[in-house]
């Protein structure tokens, strides 16, 4: 009997791998203005392509004009996207959307008169390496302008989506205010002008040693001059640093640091550090970081290619590429980011980054390689891998893996159907097609007899959880693969023994008017049982159908069988 179950099964089998190689998909459709979500949630059901992307910036209520009647794949699609500002790109069985870049014009600033640079006292040089410095820091803000406008609007506008803000009524005119990335506040033309004449007046020393601010070799010019070497013994005050700096409490910066600033407590940058900060407590660095920032407690930067290391946390507020550890959190505020994030507690990015792993829990806005948590993940669009006890995303181009998966835009399903063993059953189904979280629950009545012409109904129900993956064959049709574990509660409102019920199924889903399918197919069952009927000599379960193979060893039953499953699903 069972080698007759056997061959029955290999021959299901071959017919549904003969399904998934016979014909050639043709893609048809006419679309005449309908709304791009329509459109992608049309495909999505007709053709099972599945789309991975981002309604922050993929605009959906855009109206889609394309006729396709083509077998291939990229033509068809080719002409919804190629009127459109978005680009696609497919990866396995997803096809991923992005907005396409467009170029944002420049926002111009009138350069401010030549200083004329007063006789400087004998001991200061003017130096050619900080007025290329200077030069080359304006030129920064110049290009980084548009980035900063756009984000100050959205910022009063109730934080709207930076892609949708036209710069052309906020292009800055002579006479204008003017915003400062440094000192983060927009203020008149001759206040900048002021400051930058400031700056051009810096001028380099070989070295300097303080004791407190302005009490030192430097004097009060200290704010004007960069050094080569820098000794604070509790805290300075200088220009910047063009080599190394010590300081036994805290080190003060106004412009950039070039090389390695060390202090007992505190590091502050009032521009862009290029090197390495170490300090006991902390490190801040009011714009771009390009090295190492190491510090006991936290640091912070603006935007930054480096590594930051604390023991409590890194925090990015701009674009941020490297990588940041800590034991506590993460944090990087830019729309840009290919970094990768390690705490203990949480990590956080606004935008896109690329790895995330820590023991609570993570959120991205794009997520490119992977997240790692013991408890939650949190994307919006995911390419990689989600590992924790619950994922969440909007699109996933990649697979979300744990006990719960939920994608806004995913394999979202309910069931409902019977079988040989429960009578009716309700299943729920969360994740992406290759990999998918089962919740169902599912009951059974029963008539037995009380006596002489006399009956009752019993019932009998159980819970269940299982994964499962979906393979599409056809247009319509599709082979689902599940596994799936039951706690059987037999003629009772609960059952304390050991009484579980393992499932292996192959179904066939069927695709029709749209939203709704139609499932049938075999189920391997096994059932492991320490439960005792009402009688019985040895332990197992009364509902099962003839068994193909029963043992009780150790005072526990094994039985196996082959049952069947049919329905609907939505």
């Amino acid at each position: 009997m069972l080698t007759r179950l056997l061959k029955t099964l290999l021959w299901f089998c071959y017919i549904l791998f003969a399904l998934s190689v016979k014909g050639q998909t043709n893609y048809s459709w006419s679309y005449q203005g309908t709304a791009l979500k329509t459109v992608l949630d049309e495909l999505h059901e007709n053709y099972a392509l599945s789309f991975a992307y981002s309604s922050r910036f993929i605009p959906l209520e855009t109206p889609v004009e394309a006729d396709a009647n083509t077998p291939s794949l990229e033509e068809a699609l080719n002409g919804i996207f190629d009127p459109l500002p978005i680009s696609y790109r497919q990866v396995g069985q997803q096809i991923i959307l992005r907005p396409q870049k467009v170029e944002v014009e420049q926002i111009t600033v009138n350069s401010p008169p030549e200083p004329v640079i007063p006789e400087q006292p004998i001991y200061q040089k003017k130096d050619e390496r900080m007025e290329a410095l200077m030069a080359a820091r304006r030129e920064k803000w110049r290009e980084r302008l548009p980035y900063l406008q756009k984000r100050y609007i959205s910022s009063i506008e109730g934080n709207r989506p930076m892609d949708q803000i036209d710069l052309e009524k906020y292009q800055l005119k002579p006479g204008d205010r003017f915003y400062d990335p440094v000192y983060n506040f927009f203020h008149d033309r001759n206040d900048e002008q002021i400051r930058m004449m400031n700056d051009l007046d810096a001028q380099s020393r070989l070295g300097q040693v303080s004791l407190v601010p302005f009490l030192g070799t430097n004097a009060f010019s200290s704010y004007n001059i960069t050094n080569e070497f820098s000794v604070n013994l509790l805290w300075g005050m200088n220009g910047g640093v063009q080599g190394k700096e010590f300081g036994g409490v805290a080190n003060t910066i106004k412009r950039d640091v070039q090389g390695v600033q060390i202090a007992g407590l505190v590091n502050t940058v009032g521009d862009d550090v290029y090197g390495t900060q170490i300090s006991g407590l902390a490190n801040f660095a009011a714009d771009t970081v390009q090295g190492m920032q190491i510090a006991g407690l936290f640091n912070v930067s603006g935007y930054g290619t480096a590594i930051q290391l604390a023991s409590l946390c890194n925090i990015a507020r701009g674009d941020f590429e490297g990588v940041q550890g800590s034991f506590l959190f993460n944090s990087i505020g830019g729309e840009q980011a290919n970094a990768i994030q390690l705490a203990t507690l949480m990590n956080r990015a606004t935008g896109a980054t690329k790895f995330q792993s820590s023991l609570l829990l993570n959120s991205a806005g794009d997520i490119k390689t992977g997240q790692v948590a013991l408890l939650l993940n949190k994307a919006e669009r995911m390419e990689g891998f989600q590992l924790g006890l619950i994922n969440r995303s909007d699109t996933a181009a990649g697979i979300p893996i744990g006990l719960i998966n939920i994608v806004k835009n995913g394999y979202n399903r309910v069931e409902f159907y019977g079988s040989e063993f429960l009578q009716g059953n309700f299943a729920l189904k969360v994740g992406v097609r290759r990999f998918y979280n089962i919740f169902t629950i599912g009951a059974r009545i029963d008539e037995l007899a009380a006596g002489p012409d006399r009956f009752v109904k019993e019932m009998s129900w159980g819970l269940g959880y299982g994964l499962g993956t979906s393979f599409p064959l056809k247009r319509r049709l599709a082979l689902n693969t599940e596994v799936l574990s039951w706690h059987i509660n037999e003629r009772a409102n609960w059952t304390p023994e050991l009484h579980q019920l393992n499932q292996l199924k192959l179904l066939l889903n069927l695709e029709f008017g749209g939203k709704a399918s139609l499932v049938m197919g075999p189920v391997a069952n096994w059932m492991a049982s320490e439960y005792y009927q009402e009688g019985a000599q040895q332990p197992g379960t009364g509902l099962a159908p003839k068994t193909l193979y029963e043992r009780v060893q150790n005072c526990r039953s094994h039985q196996v069988w082959i049952g069947w499953n049919a329905g609907l699903r939505f």
